[in-house]
């Protein structure tokens, strides 16, 4: 599988949405890196990138970054089908990721495979789910059960190495595991779950 970085993408917290009793803040709203030619990736995320809502859920999950979802990546290809489908002109990074990549999607990327991106080492850790924060950000209502239903989601990467990265030319899959569901089977299993 061949890898080809689109473009990296970083973010810093903006109002999002004024509530009547709370101020709703993101970092959805990210940007292109074009000033530098490589950036710091560490364990938790981009140099210039920072996640908004960190608080663990009820399981001791986070909601948003931590390791497990250091680097959000999102397919060039499903641009055009959302225009499509959506009429919107859509600009990279519209969903919010951190990696807008060429070459692979959801079918042929594996919970478990290996990157190797400049100096750091990356892991395939799970898919993302959307929440109602992408759904503002773009303005369409349904965003969120369009993108689970279609499987055109993305996925998150921990960090395994963090060190500094290009922000153009290829990313190496250095291993991947035939044995291991791809993003849009795990995406599959939840969405059979969430109908029984």
């Amino acid at each position: 599988m061949e890898v080809r970085i689109v473009s990296v993408n970083v973010g810093q917290p903006q109002v999002l949405r004024q509530l009547r009793t709370k101020t709703v803040y993101s970092s959805i709203n990210k940007h292109p890196v074009v000033s530098s030619g490589e950036l710091l990736l560490t364990y938790t995320n981009l140099l210039g990138d920072q996640q908004v809502d960190t608080r663990p859920k009820e399981d001791g999950r986070q909601l948003h970054g931590g390791n497990e979802k250091a680097i959000y990546v999102y397919p060039v290809v499903h641009y055009d089908l959302w225009r499509q489908e959506l009429g919107l002109d859509l600009h990279i990074p519209s969903f919010g990721e951190n990696l807008t990549i060429d070459g692979v999607d959801e079918t042929v990327v594996r919970v478990g495979d290996v990157w190797r991106w400049g100096d750091a080492l990356l892991e395939v850790s799970k898919p993302r789910q959307p929440c109602y924060k992408l759904s503002w950000h773009l303005g369409v209502s349904d965003i969120e059960v369009r993108m689970w239903d279609n499987a055109r989601c993305g996925w998150y990467m921990r960090v395994l190495e963090p060190g500094i990265v290009p922000t153009q030319g290829g990313i190496t899959v250095v291993s991947t595991q035939e044995s291991a569901p791809s993003i849009a089977a795990v995406l599959g299993e939840k969405e059979k779950n969430n109908r029984s």
